[in-house]
């Protein structure tokens, strides 16, 4: 597989994040806009309920994309018959009036004002009247609006391509081969979660991590991306996912956010690389850490504001729309990170609060009625809080909050939280800063301008940030699904902040062309647009040249370059499996694992047997063992001549039991697994393959049941 081939493996899965949820909300009548920032988390609403009752294969995929693909024909259908009764209803109710002996002689005797309510009543009722005609019309202008979103979804992508480009060239170039196989804690359990997707076909979020790690896990974008296991193998797959959620997906979501908060198009791009040139996002969570799970989260979360914002209720139908849409978003956010959706919950009830608030204090004083108004608006007000302090209480979120064993002051958390300083270790650049100082002056100026929305999102993030920095188990817990870390808060308070960052620039040139006396005039030409803001073009190319230089940044040495975004280990913390060990699993030596079970440290390149070949690894992700049988294996592999019960074990476990050796792992590889430091290979033991560095050796000490050598 060539770049070109990776590009376009990711392209198809951001493709499969977007477009299910998005065809589907646009056929039940949603606005572009909202249905393309939405539609993600309700893929992965609709992947996670189907993954708890069907089995995840070909087949349930195939179905599936065939009914969301029939979705826009299906609603063209209901809407041309709900004409065509409108229509009808014209009809009969036009005929009734025909047959009415006195309708003319009452008509004339009545009052000039009632006559022409009379004409316009028979108007109405006339087989093509305006009742039927705009019915007709609706349908017409629905069919017209459903090329909304490719126009809409061209425009955000052009609008995306700077920081998109910027960072798949950063990434790749790091990357140093399309092959590179990402190495840390997390990438090895979301290769080895795809792999079983694919091959047991059980995709439910309740079992399916449980043969990994031995609990429940966030699989939502895991059973997204085993669709794409047939094209690549599960290492392949990840490396697109990094650019699909940390290239492709970030920047299009920050695009519509920004659309939404109204900002213009050339400010829309300029979002797009402010909120993803610190070291938070993508750089921290997506490249460096691949903590996938919880970016879609953000990026679904991000959507969906979005949506919410978009769909302003006028009327119960478009409030219960928006109620709906919100619920369902909210389970597609959980099922992809529980942090998210914890998150999601708490900016909503802000939200909602913040609005009655408002409401209460604008309304008319003076009289009972306007006081029994505010009354319940502030009872409303505080209903919308008792979330929040249910989660406060909730024994589960503050266990959760207590895990990092240190905090950082408030200062400390303040400062990175406003202007988005570094984390420790690393030199101040003065670009984040800037940034983040940027942020704060929108900030202001949407306040003036009264635009709450947008900045009770920023604020409500804010706060949060700010309680990571407690020990208090009741205000950790408002974090808790999130284990408290602050750096994940502040994956989102940087996609805000681009935004915010965004709309001061705006501002600030809108304030500028006022003070020189220049009235931008509309226009739809292309070309008169960017003629009338030249000043877009200007910040656009002087930011992708600094977006463009700063991977290529080595800050700090030693220790700091290890935890630095910009370094080549982001995308290998540790060299457990080196590239021509790799290779040479996945070419010259994968027949050598054809049904085998790989037993061996998890941090060598055992644990990569299912992600390169067709085998599996006993251990299949980084951490303590899972059970009382993978415990005592880590304890006891090296007697496995003098213990009848390892042999036990490695009988029961089945397949064709191999022992990877990996020579020159550091002692603390061995610490939770202390049996597979010291293993005598002179019996027990014959050689398949030298996999580069490494060993593969196939264990004959338990052929015979009964009998160890």
């Amino acid at each position: 597989m060539d770049w070109s081939a990776l590009v376009l493996l990711a392209v198809a899965l951001t493709a499969l994040i977007v477009a299910p949820g998005a065809i589907l909300l646009r056929s039940l009548g949603l606005a572009p806009l909202a249905a393309l920032a939405s539609g993600p988390a309700v893929t992965v609403l609709i992947v996670t309920l189907i993954g708890l009752v069907l089995p995840w294969g070909a087949g349930t995929q195939i179905v599936l994309g065939a009914l969301i693909l029939a979705g826009p024909a299906l609603s063209r259908g209901a809407r041309r018959r709900f004409a065509a009764r409108a229509a009808a209803v014209g009809r009969v109710g036009a005929a009734s009036q025909e047959e009415a002996p006195d309708a003319g002689e009452a008509a004339d005797e009545a009052e000039p004002g009632e006559s022409e309510s009379a004409d316009g009543d028979r108007a109405a009722q006339e087989p093509d009247g305006p009742r039927a005609k705009d019915a007709v019309e609706r349908i017409a202008r629905g069919a017209r609006r459903r090329g909304g979103i490719p126009r809409l979804l061209i425009t955000a992508i052009l609008a995306a391509l700077p920081a998109a480009i910027t960072h798949i060239l950063a990434l790749t170039s790091q990357m140093g081969a399309v092959d590179a196989v990402h190495q840390n804690r997390d990438s090895v359990l979301h290769m080895n979660l795809i792999e079983e997707i694919h091959r047991t076909g059980n995709a439910s979020i309740i079992s399916a991590s449980r043969a990994i790690n031995g609990a429940i896990y966030p699989d939502g974008y895991h059973a997204i991306a085993a669709v794409l296991r047939p094209l690549a193998d599960p290492a392949l797959i990840l490396s697109a996912s990094l650019i699909s959620l940390g290239a492709m997906l970030l920047p299009l979501m920050v695009v519509l956010l920004a659309r939404s908060a109204g900002l213009r198009w050339w400010a829309a791009s300029l979002a797009a690389l402010l909120a993803s040139t610190t070291m938070w996002m993508p750089g921290y969570m997506v490249f460096y850490n691949a903590q996938l799970a919880a970016a879609m989260s953000v990026e679904l979360l991000i959507g969906t504001v979005t949506a919410l914002a978009v769909l302003r209720p006028r009327g119960i139908g478009q409030q219960l729309l928006r109620a709906a849409l919100g619920l369902a978003c909210l389970g597609g956010i959980s099922a992809a990170h529980p942090g998210g959706g914890q998150v999601f919950v708490i900016v909503l009830c802000v939200l909602g609060a913040v609005g009655l608030a408002r409401a209460a204090i604008r309304g008319e004083s003076g009289t009972a009625h306007a006081l029994r108004a505010r009354l319940l608006r502030a009872a409303a007000c505080l209903a919308c809080l008792a979330p929040i302090a249910i989660m406060m209480r909730l024994p589960v979120l503050q266990s959760m909050a207590a895990y990092p064993e240190e905090s950082r002051t408030l200062g400390r958390t303040a400062s990175m939280s406003l202007l988005l300083e570094p984390i420790e270790g690393q030199p101040a650049t003065g670009w984040f800063e800037l940034v983040g100082a940027l942020a704060l002056v929108g900030a202001i100026l949407m306040a003036v301008r009264g635009r709450w929305a947008m900045l009770t999102v920023w604020g409500t993030l804010v706060v949060l940030a700010l309680t990571t920095s407690s020990t208090d188990p009741a205000i950790g817990a408002l974090t808790g699904a999130w284990w408290r870390d602050l750096l994940r808060v502040l994956t989102l308070i940087v996609l805000i902040d681009g935004v915010l960052a965004a709309a001061c620039v705006q501002e600030l040139g809108i304030i500028l062309d006022r003070i020189r006396g220049i009235r931008p005039r509309p226009t739809r030409s292309w070309r008169g647009r960017v003629l009338r803001a030249p000043r877009a073009t200007t910040i656009l190319t002087l930011c992708a040249a600094i977006c463009l230089a700063i991977p290529a940044i080595r800050a700090g040495t030693g220790s700091s370059e290890y935890w630095s975004y910009y370094s080549f280990q982001k995308f290998m913390h540790y060299v457990w499996l080196d590239p021509e060990e790799a290779r040479a699993m996945r070419g010259s030596d994968h027949d050598a694992f054809n049904g085998a079970v790989v037993y061996g440290s998890p941090e060598s390149g055992a644990s990569y047997t299912a992600a390169l070949t067709d085998g599996t690894s006993y251990y299949r992700h980084y951490g303590a063992p899972i059970n009382w049988q993978q415990q005592y294996l880590a304890q006891n592999f090296s007697k496995i001549r003098a213990d009848a019960r390892v042999c036990g074990i490695i009988r029961a476990r089945g397949g064709i039991p191999l022992y990877y050796e990996q020579p020159g792992l550091p002692p603390e590889t061995y610490a939770l697994y202390p049996g597979f430091q010291h293993v005598d290979t002179s019996k027990g033991f014959v050689r398949v393959a030298d996999v580069d560095g490494a060993t593969l050796w196939r264990i004959t000490a338990c052929d015979e049941e009964g009998r160890t050598p």
